[in-house]
């Protein structure tokens, strides 16, 4: 119980800070409806960092995680293609963290990519794939973008 106290403590603060982000986007958000046309291209912008913080906000709430992993969290999401689902945090029996978000494919019906971030407990990203699967659920490629 003492061991969660400060994962907790550092969940709480992420998640401060989500909110404190998402009402200066909202405020940019209003800035750039009052600019009409010139606004659009903030207004997209805007838009979609606040459906990523509502998302990483969401899943820190639900998983106690500390600075570090939340940090990575947040980058992760960040790096996902816009129409990326909702995101899945495992927590592995040896401390560290899977991060995986199914992204549709755009032009093949029913296949999508999966994105999956492996850290470890400090925050530092172990291993990142992007894997790719058919309509049918077979695997076509599976993508090392990083590994330690």
């Amino acid at each position: 119980m003492i061991a969660l106290i400060p994962q907790a403590r550092a969940a709480a603060t992420a998640v401060r800070i989500a909110q404190n982000a998402e009402r200066a986007l909202l405020a940019t958000r209003r800035a750039a409806v009052a600019l009409g046309e010139r606004g659009v291209p903030i207004l997209r912008r805007v838009t979609e960092t606040l459906r990523g913080l509502r998302r990483v906000r969401q899943e820190t709430e639900t998983l106690p995680l500390n600075q570090q992993q939340t940090a990575n969290l947040q980058r992760f999401e960040t790096k996902l293609p816009n129409d990326a689902g909702s995101i899945q945090i495992e927590r592995l029996q040896n401390g560290n963290v899977v991060f995986k978000a199914d992204v549709p494919a755009r032009n093949v019906p029913q296949s999508f990519a999966r994105y999956e971030k492996v850290i470890d407990k400090d925050g530092n990203t172990l291993k990142f794939t992007k894997t790719t699967f058919a309509g049918d659920g077979k695997i076509v490629h599976i993508k090392t973008k990083f590994e330690r």
